[in-house]
């Protein structure tokens, strides 16, 4: 079962928080230990990261990705219609 809208929100927060640091430490914050990440596309079937080894490979990627801008525009338009729909049920 998924999170609470409000869970997923403030879990949001956190993640766009971390990345307007632009540092691992701040964008891991948001991470647990046990935590992992799937590279996208899925069809692209590169296995799950750990945090480990997101550690690892974050300071290359963080020195050579630059002018970019995190947004919650659209995840935010789905928290919303989400709200919506659990309104009418």
């Amino acid at each position: 079962m998924p999170a609470a809208a409000e869970v997923q929100a403030a879990t949001l927060e956190k993640f766009i928080k971390g990345w307007s640091g632009w540092t691992p430490e701040t964008f891991l914050a948001s991470w647990t230990d046990d935590c992992t990440t799937k590279t996208l596309p899925f069809s692209s079937k590169i296995p799950a990261r750990t945090r480990a080894d997101t550690e690892q490979v974050f300071p290359m990627l963080m020195s050579f990705i630059t002018n970019f801008q995190v947004s919650e525009g659209h995840l935010g338009f789905r928290l919303e219609k989400k709200k919506e729909l659990q309104k009418q049920f």
